[in-house]
């Protein structure tokens, strides 16, 4: 009987032995094994079976040390121990802190990237090169202003009616005239010119001209056309020159050259032919000039 009753109060015992282990363990894995360990040497966030796996002052939670701060609110790292770091007046590790940073979206990285562009990028600089690459033929529309001549050539004067016609010898003549105009898409030149009294007539003299002008730039080469112009204008003056009337002009450059030096264009007339025609009393007096020489102008 007494050696029923030892057996019995060493079950209890033992049964003792066992609820005070396990009520002095956090782990939460309780089918393991309690058997008493020293502390661990596993960190915040790494895995364990057991309490004893972690640091002294770290349990063990679904297989992975935590600190029992973890998730408590604060107000500096101190409040948090020795382990945590307050963040956001949170209690955190740094791995959880890096897990649960928010992830970027496309948009704000795509904005984060526009404003470190704006921070790097240096305001454009206008090098020596980039005039010289400048082209009118890039689709766009530019205005340009510049000169004609001055250009020398031949002309010859006649008159026709009466029942005849008479045309001169064939003399001299002297062109100079301001120019201005755009060029659209590269080929097209809507341009006028002026003659200030800059125009010497076969006749001798200077007088007044205008006309306004279409040309078409047929490509050659890189920076080179060969430009067709049609035009029509005026030409008036005093005697002996005009004869003090109106003349109607007409133009016609079917030979020539463009060159395009980055903003100068640069326009040979192989000639620009000029005919003016007027009439007086059944008289109709003629004109004919071949001007040979350059244009240059500046196109923006």
């Amino acid at each position: 009987m007494n050696n029923h009753l030892a057996v019995l109060a060493a079950v209890f015992a033992l049964a003792f032995a066992n609820t005070a282990v396990a009520a002095g363990d956090d782990d939460d894995n309780p089918d393991w094994s309690k058997q008493q360990q020293q502390a661990g040497s596993s960190g915040i966030g790494e895995s364990c079976r057991r309490k004893n796996d972690c640091k002294a002052g770290l349990k063990c939670v679904q297989h992975t040390c935590t600190d029992p701060h973890e998730g408590e609110t604060c107000g500096a790292t101190a409040d948090c121990g020795g382990e945590l770091k307050c963040i956001n007046q949170t209690c955190t590790s740094g791995a959880a802190a890096s897990t649960t940073a928010p992830a970027k979206t496309p948009a704000k990285e795509a904005e984060g990237a526009a404003a470190g562009a704006g921070e790097n990028k240096a305001a454009p600089q206008a090098s020596g090169g980039d005039w010289i690459h400048f082209r009118t033929d890039d689709g766009g529309t530019h205005p340009f202003i510049g000169i004609t001549g001055p250009m020398s050539g031949f002309g010859i004067a006649g008159l026709t009616g009466g029942g005849g016609s008479n045309f001169g010898a064939v003399t001299t003549t002297v062109l100079f005239a301001f120019e201005a105009g755009i060029v659209l898409g590269g080929h097209h030149e809507l341009a006028l010119e002026i003659t200030p009294f800059f125009t010497a007539m076969p006749d001798g003299g200077a007088v007044f001209e205008m006309n306004a002008s279409y040309g078409y730039l047929i490509p050659i080469a890189e920076h080179v056309s060969w430009p067709l112009r049609f035009g029509a204008g005026i030409m008036a003056g005093p005697s002996p020159n005009a004869k003090d009337m109106a003349w109607f002009e007409a133009r016609a450059d079917l030979v020539g050259v463009q060159i395009d030096v980055g903003h100068v264009l640069i326009d040979l007339h192989l000639p620009s032919f000029r005919y003016f025609v007027t009439d007086n009393s059944g008289i109709t007096s003629h004109i004919l000039n071949w001007d040979f020489g350059l244009s240059l102008a500046y196109a923006f």
